[in-house]
């Protein structure tokens, strides 16, 4: 209804401006940080801790999402609706990958290597790992995907804004199954080794499912 699509825009918004906070406070509290007498500590903590670093992949845009490929390589989710492939022997950019209409904010990597990418935008692409092209795209979710989990038996777990978990079928684009209970966003889901499900809300709890029941592939 129009009322409840209000009332999502409107939740979307308030998260939206508290991430940017987060953002300007964390600004604001490096530039205090440098102004202070402890600066020289503080260089060489930075210092100390650069020699850890096997290499950073540096890019002008926040981050939000990141999965290692079958082969090793890093994909990583960007604010302006980009995914990106990285060499990780070398740093560098394989391939950039388009095609969602926000915010790519969780990313899962298929038992067949595939790459599954849940956005802002409301869908779930899967993307080919080897040339980077869109196989298909899932729709169902009414909010951002903020997590991506594969099941041990190769179906896909999307947690949304919407409150909601549901369970795909990758290889048919269909949907198996919607899991309510939550009264919150689904902000992080976990798998099991017995293959339940473990989902945390911005509803204050975390629930356990037991997927057993739902069908494989």
């Amino acid at each position: 209804s129009f009322i409840k699509l209000m009332k999502h825009l409107r939740k979307e918004q308030q998260l939206t401006e508290v991430l940017m906070n987060e953002v300007k406070l964390g600004v604001i509290f490096k530039r205090a940080k440098k102004e202070t007498k402890k600066d020289e500590d503080l260089k060489a903590h930075l210092l100390t801790y650069d020699k850890t670093k096997l290499f950073e992949f540096f890019d002008k845009l926040m981050v939000f999402s990141l999965a290692v490929l079958q082969n090793g390589n890093l994909v990583s989710g960007y604010l302006n609706d980009l995914i990106k492939i990285w060499n990780i022997n070398n740093g560098s950019l394989i391939r950039i990958l388009k095609g969602h209409l926000g915010s790519v904010t969780s990313l899962a990597v298929l038992q067949n290597g595939n790459i599954a990418s849940g956005s802002r935008d409301s869908t779930i692409k899967i993307w080919n790992s080897n040339d980077g092209s869109l196989i298909r795209t899932l729709y169902g979710h009414e909010g951002s995907v903020f997590s991506l989990v594969v099941l041990p038996n190769g179906n896909l777990a999307s947690g949304s804004f919407d409150n909601t978990i549901k369970i795909w079928n990758t290889k048919y684009a269909t949907l198996i199954r919607t899991l309510y209970g939550h009264e919150g966003s689904i902000f992080s889901l976990a798998v099991f080794s017995n293959g339940n499900l473990a989902s945390a809300s911005d509803d204050n709890t975390i629930k356990i499912w037991k997927t057993k029941d739902c069908p494989y592939e």
